[in-house]
């Protein structure tokens, strides 16, 4: 596996991780109110998911491009 895919399955994985605790943990259970600093990560880590998304298709297009060294 290439760096840029790894990178990107890395980034979909935490973001995706972190969407699951804030939903779970913090938007569907009780405690304190969600502060300003946790809504910025739930936006942030959207778009890391667009982003490791974005990596994997742009390695597997490389992919079909590049032949592989020999």
């Amino acid at each position: 596996m290439d760096r840029q895919k790894l990178i990107g399955w890395i980034l979909i994985a935490w973001s995706v991780g972190y969407l699951l605790y804030f939903f779970k943990g913090r938007l569907l259970a009780e405690g304190p109110p969600i502060d300003k600093k946790e809504w910025i990560y739930f936006w942030m880590s959207w778009g890391g998911m667009f982003l490791g998304t974005i990596n994997v298709r742009m390695a597997a297009a490389r992919a079909r491009r590049i032949p592989p060294p020999s």
